[in-house]
Parts: structure tokens; sequence; C-alpha cells
């Protein structure tokens, strides 16, 4: 199979912006994001990737903690399990606090963020808002469209009939490359990145989170 990312994903990896890949848990969307961030011609920097998941990467991939992202310019800036650091509901540490304020400069700091979350209900509202961006959805079942932003829920629900019926229709298409492109409108499905392993798939397997940790 022959892949190129659709040309309005290619134009904010190769420019700033945000790309969200949205869907259940186990739905394909760290192999997605991993795919696309591929395509960037800019380095990419995953946030936090512990080191046995960043030693699965690309070679020339880095993690970057938390605490020194606030510097960083002129990359595709990887956020897997959104919900870690950007979550919509966490505005009481000054690390978030932080977080609102760079994603409104990003575009001139050459900057794309690649969120990878399972609910746009766990990303800040002005995240969506104040950037230019590309949705993703991966498959969502009933209970994770129900969390859904009410502006997205429908279109998380069309996504749902969608995928599920391209399952049924194309059984020779792994079911967890097939994705709901927002901007189009349509459905298309993507390979498996090259350097795909299982560790991958649970990147924050080893990462322990820390009392107090980004306060």
């Amino acid at each position: 199979m022959t892949f190129k990312p659709p040309p309005h994903v290619l134009d904010i990896l190769e420019s700033e912006g945000c790309i969200v890949v949205l869907g259940s848990g186990r739905s394909g969307k760290t192999l997605l994001g991993h795919l696309i961030a591929n395509y960037g011609s800019k380095p990419v920097v995953a946030l936090a990737y512990p080191q046995n998941a960043i030693d699965e990467c690309p070679d020339d991939w880095t993690s970057c903690d938390p605490l020194d992202v606030f510097s960083l310019k002129d990359c595709i800036l990887l956020v897997d399990d959104a919900a870690l650091f950007a979550n919509a509901r966490d505005f009481g540490s000054k690390w978030s606090k932080k977080w609102v304020q760079f994603q409104t400069i990003i575009s001139h700091k050459n900057i794309t963020i690649l969120f990878i979350v399972q609910s746009s209900n766990l990303l800040d509202i002005g995240t969506l808002r104040s950037q230019r961006m590309a949705i993703l959805y991966k498959y969502s079942d009933a209970t994770n469209v129900s969390y859904e932003r009410d502006e997205f829920k429908r279109v998380a629900m069309v996504t749902r009939q969608v995928i599920g019926r391209l399952r049924q229709q194309f059984p020779q298409v792994h079911p967890k490359s097939w994705v709901f492109d927002m901007t189009l409108g349509k459905a298309w499905h993507h390979p498996i990145p090259e350097h795909w392993t299982p560790t991958l798939s649970v990147p924050y397997r080893d990462y322990v989170i820390q009392m107090g940790e980004l306060a």
C-alpha cells in the first residue's frame, strides 16, 4: 500500500498547528500518531516518553521532560495520552497555566503539536479553538462517544458508524487502521509504521507519576 497523509495534515506538519487523534483505548491512536509524525521534515519530540519507549522509536526522535517543553521550537511535539499533561480539568498547577500560554504561541515557534487522546472532552477548549487543526477520529465505543464534547459528539457518532461498517465490508484491512477525517468528511486507512513494536502501543507502561508532579 502506498500511503501519504492528506494535504491538510501534511500542511500542518510542515508549518504549525495541532493534529488531534481521538478514539477509544486500543483503537490504534498511537499507531496513527507515530505514522503521521514520520512524514514531517521537522524533528519529532515525544513528551515524557520513558526510555524503553523512545528506544523503540526512530533514531532521530527524542523525549522531552514536561518542565523543558516550553523551550522547544521548530519541531513536531508528540503528546501521547494527552490527558496526562493537557487535561481540561487540571488548571491548578503552574505547569498547566504555562501550557495554555505555550499553545497560543506555537505558530511563532514553528511547532506542530500532535495530540493523542481518548476524548476531546479531555483537552482544554482553548486548544481546540485557538490553532489551525486537523481532527482524526479512530473508532470510538458507545461509552466514549457519550463523553465527547457537544460540538464533536455528532462527528464521533458518525465515525463509529462509518468505521464499524468499513470493518465489516473490508475484513482484509486491519481494523485498527481505519480513521475518519473530520476535515475531509470521509474515512481512509493507513499502514503500520515501519518502526512499530508492541512496546509502543503502551508507551507509558513504565511511566511513574510522582506525588506533586507538574505542580
